[in-house]
């Protein structure tokens, strides 16, 4: 008789922090029977395992049967001896580029499929020991390339991602966590459930454009799930939970500064309704404050589609901020030559837009790859045509307010780091940090020195202006004493003639 091993992870709570810690293994009652090729059943109760595999992977997707008219790949007793292994267990020497998480994996694209598009499945046989009455479930992994269906024993628990009836992906979204019971296991007619059963899980994985091209090491899992018992899925769910909140919150905070400093600027015309420079800075900022709450959206709901939010993150609002940031520097410049600018920064504005809505996953699956690349190729050149007339811009106002129009230049180069933020990534430049988990794009610190550098400017703008009103209104009172000493107080009188005056102050 084979000896059996239970693995306990306790659990415990400790002022909003979770601890997973494990106990020392126990046998299990010698009335269990052995497993084939002496592979331990993992005994639940308090306790939380990752599903590392090796699991059975294979490109394609599965044929269906034609009596259950059910996928043959996801049913227990289908034959994957013959696909390739793929492991999830975590490297030491590699961690979450977005948060750096140890947990994470590189995804099918690294293991032996670069370049792979389509369907792909993942099987795993897992011996598990359940008592009487307790339930599993698994968690859903934080970082999944691009909708998943899994199904355990042959039946469907879970989606990522819209299907329709025929299992065609038609929407896609970012996974967060969540929970997923697995059927309990048939109770026998005595009530005893003390043999270890097979559990097989099957994912059915669809990646697409989306996450080709805008993923990291892209293609299926990134983090092995777990297997978790019931009475743990409460605390597990918590943790997972405030992990992923860590990770993802940077945008609403960077979104809520961006707006209140644009309802800053808006305010700012209560004061000096003669310059509506503010007026053009406020819109910029709020183009920022709306990227950023798509992120929030499409990160914490299934309300809006990744590749809806990919369409307008690429190819909608970079262009636009871009051009609004011009028309910032040329009005706040106060410059009249060359007068075309305006009309180029509103034509290179919608051709950047054109230029990358068709280089984007949207019609990747459209349009043959060459023509594709071209207008990848055409997008960048017309944002760099946008980017060199907004440098224009910032000379021809240095030029014409000397030493003063410096004090802007490192609030546009802070600026066009945030926008190309991409471009320098490929490059090779530094694009992420994780302090504490939290993922921090290294666009978004230009981002915020660009905040900083704004309320400077702003604020010196406004000082001058006041300083200028303040100077004015005295002229104006000089004036009107001059003119009061010029004009007599007293009426003139002639015989059949009578004069009289009247003063208003012209402003």
């Amino acid at each position: 008789m084979a000896r059996h091993f239970r693995l306990y992870f306790f659990l415990s709570i400790l002022l909003e922090c979770l601890r997973i810690s494990s106990a020392q293994p126990s046998a299990l009652p010698q009335t269990q029977p052995s497993q084939p090729n002496g592979v331990v059943p993992i005994t639940l109760g308090q306790s939380v395992v990752p599903l590392n595999g090796p699991w059975k992977f294979k490109t394609g997707d599965s044929p269906m049967d034609p009596a259950t008219h059910k996928y043959l790949w996801a049913e227990p007793g289908f034959d994957d001896s013959n696909w390739e292994a793929m492991d999830l267990t975590p490297s030491a020497s590699v961690v979450d580029p977005w948060n750096g998480n140890p947990r994470w994996v590189p995804g099918w694209t690294e293991k032996g499929h670069p370049g792979y598009i389509g369907w792909a499945w993942y099987r795993l046989r897992v011996p598990v020991y359940e008592r009487p009455g307790e339930r599993i479930a698994l968690n859903s992994p934080l970082q999944a390339d691009d909708g998943y269906e899994l199904f355990a024993d042959g039946e469907l628990i879970a989606r990522l991602g819209k299907f329709d009836s025929r299992g065609k992906l038609l929407a896609s979204y970012f996974p967060f966590p969540d929970m997923f019971l697995v059927p309990p296991k048939p109770v026998a007619a005595d009530g005893a459930l003390e043999a270890a059963r097979t559990l097989t899980l099957a994912y059915r994985f669809w990646m697409g454009p989306e996450g080709m091209m805008h993923g990291l090491v892209p293609g299926g899992l990134h983090y092995a799930p777990l297997l978790i018992a019931a009475g743990t899925m409460g605390a597990q769910s918590k943790l997972d939970w405030d992990e992923y909140i860590v990770e993802y919150i940077y945008p609403f905070f960077e979104g809520l500064v961006f707006l209140l400093l644009a309802m800053l600027a808006a305010s700012v015309l209560l004061f000096d309704r003669s310059d509506m420079v503010y007026l053009w800075v406020a819109g910029a900022l709020m183009i920022t404050v709306v990227n950023d709450a798509l992120s929030v959206l499409t990160n914490f709901t299934h309300l809006l589609d990744s590749k809806v939010f990919f369409l307008l993150n690429y190819a909608v609002l970079p262009p636009i901020l871009l051009g609004a940031w011009a028309m910032v520097w040329w009005v706040w410049f106060q410059l009249k030559l060359p007068a075309w600018t305006p009309k180029a920064i509103l034509g290179l504005t919608l051709g950047s837009m054109a230029t990358c809505a068709m280089a984007s996953s949207f019609s990747f699956s459209y349009l043959p790859p060459a023509v594709w690349s071209a207008f990848q190729a055409a997008g960048l050149v017309v944002r760099l045509a946008l980017l060199l007339l907004l440098l224009l811009i910032v000379a021809l106002g240095i030029r014409k307010e000397g030493k003063e129009g410096w004090f802007v230049l490192p609030a546009v180069l802070a600026m066009v780091y945030n926008i190309f933020g991409p471009e320098l990534q490929e490059l090779g430049a530094g694009f992420v940090i994780h302090p504490y988990g939290i993922a921090v794009f290294l666009s978004s610190f230009g981002a915020l020195f660009l905040v900083a550098a704004l309320c400077v400017l702003m604020l010196r703008r406004l000082r001058l202006s006041l300083v200028r009103q303040r100077q004015m209104a005295i002229d104006v009172r000089q004036a009107q004493e001059v003119q009061r000493v010029m004009v007599p107080e007293a009426r003139s009188s002639f015989p059949g003639l009578e004069i009289e005056s009247e003063y208003h102050p012209a402003r």
